[in-house]
């Protein structure tokens, strides 16, 4: 996979599929790739398929130069119509985010976590990632932490967060710990929707 240096828009789909619907899946996400190669600003598409014990659905991200070729390749009626036939073979809606790019670091992405902060919340939302952040960064394994911004004026406005550690051992360990439940506990007064994606490795050049 080629390593883009530029900045942009990245866009990161799950779809869980029906497993004896994964050779239509894998042929619609091939149509989609295709089209979005010929849309203006497109930078690069990966697939990745799931991975046993790792990540459940298939990932596939997509980089666009900037906000807006990425919408316009969002609202293309072609882009519809294949998204029509794919959910036909999904056992659950895909979800879907975009974000855009602020700095690289190096290390493994190896989970993505996204936060739906309820409105008028947000003063609070930043405090406690902070203490969030303090925690995680003194866990074994523990590489980095980065944070991002969503696009404006998406259906579902996030804060985006991949967190990165040496090993699945220290990743699990650290998802799996009290310390991380109890601060997940405070966030329920302004989080409105909290989502974690463990993800394998092959990542980084898009991170």
């Amino acid at each position: 996979m080629d390593t883009f240096d530029a900045s942009g828009v990245t866009g990161i789909v799950w779809r869980r599929v029906d497993p004896a619907r994964e050779t239509d899946a894998e042929a619609l996400m091939k149509k989609l790739l295709a089209l979005s190669r010929g849309t203006t600003g497109f930078l690069g598409s990966e697939i990745f398929p799931p991975i046993h014990g790792v990540q459940d659905a298939y990932v596939v991200l997509y980089r666009f130069d900037r906000g807006e070729n990425l919408r316009h390749w969002l609202q293309s009626n072609p882009r519809a119509e294949l998204l029509a036939q794919m959910e036909e073979v999904l056992l659950e809606p895909s979800f879907e985010f975009f974000f855009t790019h602020r700095r690289r670091s190096p290390g493994t992405a190896s989970t993505i976590l996204s936060y739906t902060v309820r409105a008028g919340s947000e003063e609070s939302f930043r405090q406690w990632q902070g203490q969030m952040q303090e925690a995680v960064r003194s866990w074994p394994g523990f590489l980095g932490t980065e944070t991002y911004d969503t696009l404006e004026n998406t259906d579902r406005p996030e804060v985006v967060v991949i967190v990165r550690f040496d090993s699945r051992q220290h990743l699990d360990a650290w998802l799996e710990s009290e310390v991380r439940a109890g601060l997940l506990r405070e966030a329920r007064a302004f989080v409105d929707d909290y989502r974690v994606r463990r993800i394998g490795s092959g990542f980084e050049g898009w991170f």
